[in-house]
């Protein structure tokens, strides 16, 4: 009874230290793969896409529920132009993170990207409506773009205004949201968001384009050419300055 005892005991001891360097070596593994992912992050932001490739590969083969690596690994297969396995690991990513709202958004940029609009936009309005996501505003503003791609420009306006109602100083939106207007000859309309916009945002070469285009459908020759002074003046060498300049 006493040697079964000691046998049981070191058993039992033998499993626990077993168990406790599978665990210690699992996070070992999952600590070396986010640092490759961090890594493969890096080298895709400056652009090498092979080096990216690599640590991604590896970060992977460490971890394959990490899921910054699946994203990584959906982006690089994107620029690599195969779209089932950039799909298939952009997913995986936001099944093993579903509390980081982030790694959907990436989804719904891969999904309009690759000209699949209704469920983009569906994507980025999930991730818009996610309590957990601290920015609804790019939700609702990338929901707005890809809705523009696809020529659906009133789904495309309300959720720029959505965007602008969370976020009232938010640029970006406010003068896609006056281009659309004036595209579709709303030009009151199209000047009352670009106002805004000019009250807390300095000019641009785009917005001052712009404003002489909305003043011009306006029939206010002075004003457009006001617009048109200060182009010319703040940003004599773009593309919009010469347009204008040539009667664009």
């Amino acid at each position: 009874m006493i040697r079964t005892s000691k046998v049981l005991l070191t058993t039992v001891l033998l499993t626990a230290l077993l168990a406790s360097c599978a665990t210690s070596n699992n996070g070992n593994l999952s600590r070396a793969s986010q640092l490759n992912a961090e890594l493969a992050l890096g080298y895709l932001n400056q652009g090498d896409l092979q080096q990216a490739k690599a640590k991604v590969e590896k970060a992977l083969q460490q971890d394959s529920r990490n899921p910054l690596a699946n994203n990584i690994q959906g982006v690089v297969f994107q620029r690599l132009g195969d779209s089932e396995a950039a799909a298939m690991h952009l997913q995986r990513a936001v099944e093993y993170a579903p509390d980081e709202p982030e790694y959907a958004n990436a989804y719904g940029v891969f999904l309009c990207e690759d000209r699949q609009f209704d469920a983009g936009i569906l994507q980025f309005l999930e991730v818009a409506k996610n309590p957990l996501y601290r920015s609804p505003e790019f939700a609702y503003e990338n929901a707005a773009n890809c809705a523009l791609k696809s020529g659906r420009r009133g789904i495309a306006e309300s959720n720029l205004v959505k965007a602008i109602e969370l976020r009232p100083r938010f640029g970006s939106a406010q003068l896609t949201l006056a281009k659309l207007r004036a595209a579709d000859g709303r030009a009151a309309q199209a000047m009352d968001s670009l106002q805004t916009l000019e009250r807390y945002a300095p000019s641009t070469a785009d917005s001052l384009a712009l404003g002489a285009r909305i003043a011009k459908q306006l029939g206010n020759n002075d004003v457009a050419q006001s617009y048109i002074d200060k182009l010319v003046d703040s940003f004599p060498d773009s593309y919009q300055a010469k347009a204008l300049a040539n009667g664009g």
